[in-house]
């Protein structure tokens, strides 16, 4: 089916680009409260669903997605991530 990206960004703005959001997973820790940051999609059977925000920065994410590149590039990211 594809990626649904719900919302990605900060503020008024909600369309950064992916490649802006994986940058931030990569240099700002996400907030833990909003743990575990990966779900199976309640809408849809096949995909995953990746959401959070940061600690430092406003920039609230949920992306759904059936991709499994897409999935292993953020599950690698939330690997990384530097969680204080």
């Amino acid at each position: 089916m594809g990626t649904i990206i719900h919302w990605n960004g900060g503020g008024w703005k909600s369309s950064d680009s992916l490649d802006e959001l994986f940058h931030l997973l990569e240099t700002e820790p996400l907030r833990p409260s909003l743990a575990p940051y990966v779900a199976q999609s309640p809408r849809y059977k096949y995909f995953t669903q990746f959401f959070g925000n940061f600690v430092t920065v406003s920039h609230g994410f949920c992306v759904e997605t059936d991709d499994m590149d897409l999935v292993v590039r953020f599950v690698e990211a939330l690997r990384r991530n530097p969680r204080g």
